[in-house]
């Protein structure tokens, strides 16, 4: 992976924020409009936060699951991709990409535990065919690249180093806050730069405290 975000194969993938609002035709003949879209994706997003929190992986892994959970729908409809199957097959791939290992059969056991509905209750084999697909949408583009080392090089400027500074600045809450607003698409990364919304993130953080 590149060094430097400017240079790097995930800044050409950026999309304007027009091409990401768009609500595929399959889904426009069911009914979904934008903001019934934009809807599902924020509880898709909020659905990835919960099943980390149970499996344990990295804050590193959910932002990654929550990006390809994105991309995907800026090419497929939710009518092909189950967004009830979409969200842990992302965590899932997302946990394999960042070197987190999490097992299938330990995200459907904890499918089973916190959702009621049996819609929800998918088996492995499901997950792992859901995640070839995925790949396949993706075009098997699987990099993404985040402001985590901006900002504990940041954190580190500004003489707060320490692993508490750390968690508090780049949270769980913050990370769903950032992908549900789209802090990092086109439109506002060529307004501030990756570094930059690491810098948000800390100015954001620190007026919390």
């Amino acid at each position: 992976m590149a060094a430097n975000f400017w240079t790097s194969s995930h800044y050409k993938q950026l999309l304007d924020q027009e091409e990401v609002d768009v609500v595929q035709s399959l889904d426009k003949d069911r009914g979904i409009t934008l903001e019934d879209f934009k809807l599902i994706k924020m509880h898709m997003a909020n659905y990835i936060l919960k099943l980390a929190q149970n499996v344990k992986v990295r804050q590193r892994v959910v932002a990654t699951a929550i990006t390809y959970m994105r991309r995907v729908y800026t090419r497929k409809s939710m009518t092909e991709y189950d967004p009830r199957l979409v969200t842990p097959t992302c965590l899932y791939l997302a946990s394999k990409a960042e070197e987190s290992t999490v097992q299938a059969r330990l995200l459907v056991f904890y499918i089973k535990k916190i959702q009621s509905d049996e819609k929800y209750k998918y088996e492995i084999k499901h997950i792992l065919e859901m995640e070839m697909k995925i790949l396949e949408a993706l075009d098997y583009y699987l990099v993404v690249f985040h402001p985590y080392r901006a900002l504990s090089q940041l954190l580190q400027d500004a003489g707060l180093n320490d692993i508490n500074m750390t968690q508090l600045t780049w949270s769980n809450r913050w990370c769903a806050h950032t992908s549900r607003t789209r802090c990092l698409s086109k439109l506002q990364i060529f307004k501030y730069g990756k570094g930059d919304c690491a810098t948000l993130a800390l100015i954001r953080r620190a007026g919390d405290l």
